[in-house]
């Protein structure tokens, strides 16, 4: 959270122009949350797990932790599904905010 302070001060020793972050989304990971924004990833979903899959090294040795194996994969899309239930979609991610959330009413509309 400082760096995200320190990004919007001009003379904050910083590469590049100050920039002030209007909106951050927390992704849970392994945690367990009450969701505050979901997002449709069904088309998405398949990528995503050929792209996990495709890093097997990352699955074994002594530095793998408990949350980490092939497995995961099949439990975090089971995740995605539970999410997507509250949705009416196949697949959702769930994220939390640190503050309210405001949508513009026209982003409603179909």
């Amino acid at each position: 959270m400082r760096q995200l302070k320190l990004a919007g001060l001009a003379k904050a020793l910083l590469q590049g122009a100050p920039f002030r972050v209007r909106r951050l989304l927390c992704y849970p990971g392994n945690a367990p949350v009450r969701a505050e924004l979901l997002v449709d990833v069904g088309s998405m979903a398949e990528v995503w797990r050929a792209a996990v899959l495709c890093h097997a090294s990352q699955f074994s040795g002594p530095t793998v932790s408990e949350t980490v194996g092939p497995e995961i994969v099949e439990r975090r899309l089971a995740r995605m599904m539970y999410w997507g239930t509250f949705a009416g979609v196949r697949y959702a991610d769930a994220f939390t905010t640190l503050g309210p959330l405001l949508l513009r009413a026209e982003a409603l509309l179909p």
